[in-house]
């Protein structure tokens, strides 16, 4: 069994993916905060992680959950451009060492590429689309239909 060291992953929406991501990464026993504004779907996450509601371009909300610390960002919703770069230039000022964006679009990947996250693009038509090895946990694999682990 590959031996996966233990991170922390901060986790910005809990839809369908983020939620699964959230999920099984905490499963693999990684340490998980998860954000989203829908206070139902953060009672449900905060099952299995540490899950809190707020606004993921509010950076004083961001330095209170103790955003600061984890080694790798994921911003797992894709609807809004603004607040994916808000997002994102917030994370990169706490210092996160890693910032994984959902993108929908080349232009939606092109401005959070400029402004150094890691993109990935997702054809909304694809169910199963391999997207990206999440941090440096080369054996974390990221799908929309789950987290994988890479053998």
């Amino acid at each position: 069994m590959t031996q996966i060291n233990k991170q922390t992953y901060a986790v910005f929406g809990l839809g369908r993916f983020g939620f699964t991501l959230a999920y099984e990464l905490s499963q693999m026993g990684q340490d998980v905060i998860a954000v989203d504004k829908d206070m139902n779907l953060v009672e449900a996450a905060d099952e299995f992680c540490t899950a809190l509601s707020f606004d993921m371009t509010d950076i004083d909300a961001m330095k209170s959950a103790g955003i600061k610390d984890a080694d790798v960002a994921i911003i797992a919703t894709g609807s809004s451009l603004e607040d994916s770069i808000l997002c994102t230039l917030n994370l990169k000022e706490l210092g996160v060492p890693k910032v994984i964006v959902k993108a929908r679009n080349g232009k939606h990947a092109l401005a959070l590429n400029k402004i150094g996250a890691i993109v990935n693009m997702i054809d909304p038509r694809i169910n199963d689309d391999l997207i990206l090895n999440t941090s440096n946990n080369p054996s974390i694999v990221l799908s929309l239909s789950g987290v994988f682990i890479k053998r």
